[in-house]
């Protein structure tokens, strides 16, 4: 039984025919069919059933595409994108490219990279953790004369593993690459096959670390806040580490300073008390005659100089 494609879409999947051989691009076009006319479940056996394929080819057919057969998701993600700037965008505009990771909910043991990961889009707490596969996809925003609101084509796409147990923490895992270096390969990729073009990556702060944010020359990635972004008011200087008792000790030394300074002089024993003496605001220091600003007296004023330098003031005024 021959494969009936419109002729519409049969004109579109040639231009990818360079991508496979011939027996391999024939099993393409029918999975493409069944993937567009399915309305079920796309699974594998879903395209056969969409494509009208069921009864005609076996089912190892379109499962040895995935797993046997010779050709490379980034050759043809390429140059789908090719496709996509000569039909869908302007010789002088930028690519932009929209970077994410998305879960994809397997059920089995024995798939192949499937591992717990947390579901971000889960509307409760008992499915925010699901087995399945976590894939990072770059696709190229496009807007659609038939849309008002711009459009991602996925284009490239990396299975995400987590990091193995024995890899320290802040060790990279050679094997399992991080998200943000598998969406930084993706941009190389496109950076490479389109030299003449200005690329824009956008992501979210996940993919704004070191790896993902550095991006080759010709191209930016704004994301939507830097990882070392503080979005508050700046932090306070640190103060140093105070012993409980020494606010106590402050406290208690304050307050004898304080009691000291305000006790009055007692009066010698039998006698009364001496009379206060008022002192000068110009008599530390003081030259007698000259900084208290009087004139030369046998007698200093009282309350000018201390006792200490009455000897002085004596010796002046005698010349």
């Amino acid at each position: 039984m021959l494969l009936h494609v419109p002729v519409s879409l049969d004109g579109l999947l040639a231009l990818f025919a360079s991508c496979f051989t011939q027996p391999t691009f024939q099993t393409f076009r029918g999975l493409v069919v069944g993937q567009v006319s399915q309305i079920g479940p796309r699974t594998v056996c879903g395209m056969l059933v969409g494509a009208r394929l069921s009864g005609v080819w076996d089912h190892s057919r379109a499962h040895r595409f995935f797993s046997q057969a010779r050709w490379q998701p980034d050759r043809l993600g390429l140059l789908l994108a090719t496709v996509i700037l000569g039909r869908l965008l302007d010789a002088d505009a930028p690519i932009l490219v929209a970077i994410d990771d998305s879960l994809l909910q397997r059920w089995g043991r024995r798939i192949y990279g499937c591992f717990y990961h947390h579901d971000a889009t889960a509307n409760s707490d008992k499915g925010a953790v699901a087995w399945g596969n976590n894939w990072v996809v770059a696709g190229i925003v496009v807007g659609l004369p038939i849309l008002a609101r711009p459009v991602c084509l996925p284009v490239l796409f990396r299975l995400w593993k987590p990091k193995r147990k024995h890899i320290p923490k802040r060790q990279d895992d050679p094997e399992r690459p991080s998200k943000p270096r598998l969406a930084r390969e993706m941009i190389d990729l496109l950076a490479a096959h389109f030299p003449a073009r200005q690329v824009h990556a956008v992501g979210d702060a996940g993919y704004a670390s070191a790896p993902g944010a550095v991006c080759p020359r010709g191209s930016r990635s704004p994301s939507a806040c830097a990882r070392t972004a503080r979005c508050m008011s700046p932090r306070r200087p640190r103060r140093l580490p105070v012993s409980a008792n020494a606010g106590a000790r402050r406290r208690r030394a304050t307050s004898w300073r304080v009691s000291r300074r305000s006790r009055p002089t007692p009066p010698p024993p039998g006698g009364r008390s001496p009379p206060t003496a008022t002192a000068s605001p110009l008599s530390s220091p003081c030259t007698y005659g000259r900084a208290c600003g009087i004139e030369r007296s046998a007698t200093p004023p009282s309350g000018c100089c201390s006792s200490k330098t009455l000897t002085s003031h004596r010796a002046i005024s005698s010349r």
